[in-house]
C-alpha cells in the first residue's frame, strides 16, 4: 500500500508538534536572559553556546543518525547498534569536555573574553552530558516510536528551559544559568542511559565497523559544513566585544530561516519518514531474495 501525503503528515505530526512545542518553550530563554544579564554576560552566554553546539554537532560523527538506517532494517540487532551509539557518544562527550578544558584559555584569549574562561568548566560539563544523552529520542524514532521520541524531545527541552531560567533567576548570574543547564543535561543523560541500557549491552566488532562505515562519511560532511556555517560567529566573536556579539547573535537569530513553518514541516516529515523508508527497503530486499528463481 502506498503512503499518501496525508498519511505521511500523520506520521510526521508528533515530531512537528514537538518542534513547535520546543520553539514555544525555549522562546522565553533569550527574552529572560537579555533582561537579566548585562550585555557582555549575554554575549558570553552566546559564545559559550557557540562552542558547545559546534562540538555537539561535529563530534558524534553521524553515529546517532546511523540508528535510523540500521535499526529498521535489522530490528533483531537493535540492541547492538544502540549500544554502540550510546557508548561512543558518551566517550565523545568526554573528549569534548577535554578539548574545552585544554583549549578554553586559547579560545577566551581569541574572543578577548576572560569571563568565558571562568565559565569553561560549566561549558565542558554540559557539552559532555548533551552528547551522552543524545541517543534516546533518535533510538526511539528508529524503532518507530514516533510519539515517544517526540515526548522525549519536548520533556527534555522543558526541563532544560526550567533549569536554565530557574538557575539564572535564583542566582541572578550567568553561573546560575549554566549550573541549571548542567543539571538539565545530566538528567537527560541519566534518562538516556537508564532507558537504553536496561535492555542490556551488546557489542559486535563486525557491526561496529559497518555502523562506522555508514556514519563516518556523514560525520565528515558535518565536520566541513558546521564550521563553515558558524565561521561568521567565530569571526565576529574574535573581532568585537562580547556585548557587541550579543547584539549580532540576536540579529542572526531573527534572520534565521530554520524557524519558519516550511522548515519545521520539511525537517519533521523527513525525520519521521526515514525509519519507515528503511523498513520498507529491507522488506523489499527480502521479497526480491525470496521471489528470485534459484539456479539448479
Amino acid at each position: 500500500m502506498q503512503d499518501t501525503p496525508g498519511s505521511i503528515l500523520r506520521r510526521a505530526s508528533p515530531l512537528m508538534l514537538a518542534r513547535l512545542g520546543i520553539a514555544a518553550i525555549t522562546f522565553a530563554i533569550p527574552m529572560v536572559l537579555a533582561r537579566l544579564l548585562l550585555p557582555a554576560s549575554y554575549g558570553t552566554f552566546k559564545q559559550a553556546w557557540l562552542l558547545s553546539n559546534t562540538l555537539f554537532l561535529v563530534l558524534p560523527m553521524g553515529l546517532t543518525p546511523s540508528l535510523v538506517y540500521f535499526v529498521p532494517r535489522e530490528p533483531a540487532r537493535r540492541r547492538t547498534f544502540e549500544t554502540h551509539a550510546l557508548l561512543l557518544t558518551t566517550g565523545l562527550g568526554a573528549l569534548a569536555a577535554l578539548l574545552l578544558m585544554t583549549g578554553g584559555r586559547l579560545v577566551a584569549e581569541l574572543f578577548h573574553n576572560p569571563e568565558l574562561l571562568q565559565l569553561m568548566p560549566y561549558v565542558a560539563a554540559f557539552t559532555a552530558l548533551k552528547l551522552a544523552g543524545t541517543s534516546l529520542d533518535v533510538a526511539w524514532m528508529a524503532e518507530g516510536r514516533i510519539k515517544a521520541s517526540a515526548a522525549a524531545r519536548v520533556s527534555s527541552e522543558a526541563v532544560y528551559t526550567l533549569c536554565l531560567l530557574g538557575g539564572a533567576l535564583w542566582m541572578r548570574s550567568l553561573q546560575g544559568a549554566f549550573a541549571g543547564v548542567v543539571i538539565a543535561t545530566f538528567a537527560r543523560a541519566l534518562a538516556c542511559w537508564l532507558l537504553l541500557a536496561r535492555q542490556g549491552f551488546e557489542l559486535s566488532g563486525k557491526d561496529l565497523r559497518r555502523q562506522l562505515a555508514y556514519a563516518l562519511p556523514f560525520g565528515a560532511a558535518f565536520a566541513l559544513v558546521i564550521p563553515q556555517q558558524q565561521f561568521h560567529s567565530y569571526l565576529v566573536s574574535a573581532s568585537v566585544t562580547a556585548a557587541a556579539f550579543a547584539v549580532y547573535s540576536v540579529g542572526c537569530f531573527q534572520a534565521s530561516p530554520s524557524t519558519t513553518r516550511p522548515a519545521i514541516l520539511a525537517a519533521r516529515c523527513g525525520s519521521s519518514v526515514r525509519p519507515w523508508r528503511a523498513s520498507l527497503s529491507s522488506s523489499c530486499r527480502r521479497w526480491r531474495c525470496s521471489s528470485s528463481p534459484r539456479r539448479k
